[in-house]
């Protein structure tokens, strides 16, 4: 079954939301780490690696899931994805505490959210399994401290990527209150309609078994 022009120029909300977010937190993480690479003096294969990684990933990913037929699905994929590349980065600079848990954080923060602790536990597994993928066969040396700067940026960028996060819950929640109370208000408007009106008014399910009936229903019959 091909997809009509309206389907495939649709963007799925869920993918569309991920690629904001994405975009700007790995933006973030592109001067954070950039900052600690240039701080420990990586070379010139840090910075290719580090802007395909933080710069142009978000994009691919965000194409991947939106070409895809279930983008849902591929949009979750996605996002274990980032967690696996992230343990990656995470071993290969030899385990930075406070990069550590920012990466961490947010790829487990993002997974509680649409899957709940079965897909924060495949999040957390994902990047484990990055960081023990490049670190198998490797010598890494253990440098778990930052600068004062790179831990604060750390201690921020984990503060305010939270706060997006929670917003986007708070607005969902907002209108699945509203819907809520449309759906009450136009029950109540109905029951208000069919127990006063003369007509009878009766439902039924498939087996013919009475769910409702009008009281001039029941006073007739």
């Amino acid at each position: 079954m091909t997809k009509t022009q309206a389907e495939t120029n649709a963007v799925h909300r869920l993918v569309r939301t991920n690629y904001v977010i994405r975009a700007g937190a790995f933006g973030w993480s592109f001067f954070v780490i950039g900052l600690h690479g240039w701080q420990i003096g990586l070379g010139g294969t840090f910075w290719l690696l580090l802007a395909l990684q933080f710069l142009v990933y978000p994009h691919f990913a965000y194409f991947r899931a939106r070409l895809s037929d279930n983008p849902k699905r591929a949009e979750i994929l996605n996002l274990y994805f980032d967690a696996g590349l992230l343990g990656m980065w995470v071993a290969g600079l030899g385990f930075p505490i406070w990069i550590a848990y920012a990466a961490l954080h947010a790829t487990a923060l993002n997974a509680v959210v649409l899957r709940g602790f079965k897909g924060m536990g495949i999040s957390i597994g994902a990047f484990c399994f990055g960081a023990v993928f490049l670190s198998a066969g490797r010598h890494i040396e253990y440098a778990p401290y930052t600068g004062e700067l790179v831990t604060g940026l750390c201690f921020l960028g984990s503060l305010f990527y939270t706060c997006p996060i929670g917003y986007v819950e708070f607005v969902q929640n907002r209108r699945l209150v509203a819907a809520r109370e449309a759906l009450r208000e136009g029950e109540t408007r109905y029951r208000i309609i069919t127990e006063n009106a003369a007509d009878l008014v009766a439902m039924v399910d498939p087996e013919s078994r009475v769910l409702y009936t009008s009281p001039s229903y029941e006073r007739i019959l």
